[in-house]
């Protein structure tokens, strides 16, 4: 069971990857509110949600609570940081997405790896990020490829918002180790693949 609390007002439940409320409203997205999109139905509380003491919760049938936690919508887990597939498979698990249903977080946007078998490096430069828990806009921003930490932890020097493409470069965050062991990789495979059809004939 999850309680998602998006504004004091805006909250809804989920169970077992489906949204317990009926119906939906309008709201806006984007930066100065650019585009709208449908989403369920707030909770009408008789106080706002921020200024709740306690929290109770009782179940019927089948329901059963066995574990009560509560954090932040966006961190990062240390325990997947140094490997950009597993942050991703992490992301897509806490949005609870279940089809074309709404789970806890709606995950338009993931980090960018780099291809296999390097998959586990991220790209120098992402294009879609959350880069702390105070953006309130995906932004563009230059980040340590063995971490997926904006480089050197400076978000205002190495973070820009899209207008319309990224206008960082990142030449900063660019790992010349890693991008020489991808070059390195693709032409041992070429020559094996040549090999392959002098053999071959």
């Amino acid at each position: 069971m999850w309680l998602k609390v998006e504004q004091p007002q805006t909250m809804w439940f989920n169970y077992q990857a489906q949204s317990l409320q009926t119906g939906t409203r309008t709201a806006q997205r984007g930066n100065q509110f650019k585009w709208e999109k449908e989403v369920l139905s707030r909770i009408n509380t008789k106080y706002d949600s921020d200024t709740a003491s306690y929290f109770k919760i009782s179940t019927t049938g089948s329901a059963v609570i066995t574990r009560f936690a509560f954090g932040k919508c966006f961190i990062w887990p240390d325990s997947v940081g140094t490997n950009c597939t597993d942050t991703i498979d992490w992301l897509m698990e806490r949005g609870k997405l279940a089809g074309r249903m709404r789970g806890v977080q709606e995950v338009h946007f993931t980090m960018s790896c780099l291809d296999s078998p390097f998959q586990h490096y991220y790209a120098y430069r992402q294009e879609a990020v959350h880069p702390d828990r105070l953006a309130k806009y995906f932004t563009c921003c230059c980040v340590d490829m063995r971490t997926g930490h904006v480089w050197d932890d400076d978000s205002d020097t190495y973070c820009a918002a899209m207008n319309p493409t990224c206008p960082l470069g990142c030449s900063e965050s660019y790992d010349n180790e890693i991008y020489q062991a991808v070059v390195d990789y693709h032409t041992a495979s070429e020559v094996a693949a040549e090999q392959e059809v002098v053999e071959e004939v």
